[in-house]
This record gives C-alpha cells, structure tokens and sequence, in this order.
C-alpha cells in the first residue's frame, strides 16, 4: 500500500453542483430530478410497501387482495397462490351479504382522523410542551 499516492475521492465542490460548476456537473451526468420524477419514485416505493403489509397480513391467515391503479397500469397482490380463483377477490354483492358489515375506509376516513388529532393534541398539549411555562407546579 502506498501512502504517497493521492486519494481517489474528489473534493466536496467537484462532487456538488455550486452556481461555479454547475455547468460542469450536468457533463457528468448529474442531473436534478423533476417533481414528477420524485413523485414516480415516491409512489413506486409506496407501492412496494403496501405490498409487504398485505404479504405480512397473509402470514395471520388473512386473505388479503390490493389493486392498485395509476397512469393506466394496474399493480394486484393476491395472498391466493392464482387470480384464477373465481372467489377471489370477492364480488360486492358477496361482500354486501357479511356480518358483521365490512368496515369500508375512504380518504375522508383518515383526514377526519387527522382533524381529529390536531385539535386533540392543540387542545390538551403535551406534558413535556407546558412544562417551560410555569403551569406546572415543582
């Protein structure tokens, strides 16, 4: 090994585009993502994830089926081994006939939700968040 030799790595200001080499990083090949680059990647991650959730539901003997539509294209997970089976997934007449009623969640489901935390959290604050004011005895 040879102590003499300089490192491979470049300095900090080749490696990032500043206003001075900006010019130069895209003749490397570094370009900015756009927004709808990064919301591609978000959504494809997103995709993944849910995904695994339903496969880590599966392994608690639950039948699970996510159909998931953007741009045209659909992704489906099925916990069945076949999207043959005719009973799967099930018809919403099928599912009109269970009882308990199925518990159906819509957007609107979880922003009420997250009205709901605001206003909790905005009205009882937490412990920690009241202790620098005085409120509190000692």
């Amino acid at each position: 090994m040879s102590y003499g030799k300089k490192s491979p790595l470049r300095p900090i200001e080749t490696c990032h585009p500043t206003p001075e080499n900006a010019k130069s990083s895209s003749k490397r090949g570094i370009t900015k993502k756009t927004a709808e680059q990064l919301k591609d990647e978000n959504f494809r991650r997103q995709k993944e994830t849910i995904a695994e959730k339903g496969d880590r539901l599966r392994k608690f003997d639950a039948d699970v089926f996510i159909l998931v539509k953007r741009k045209g294209k659909l992704m489906i997970y099925t916990s069945r081994n076949s999207l043959d089976d005719p009973q799967w997934p099930l018809r919403l007449e099928e599912i009109a006939t269970y009882y308990p009623l199925p518990v159906i969640k819509t957007p609107e489901t979880f922003e009420s939700h997250e009205r709901r935390q605001n206003i909790i959290s905005q009205t009882f604050p937490r412990e920690s968040e009241t202790q620098g004011d005085g409120l509190k005895g000692g």
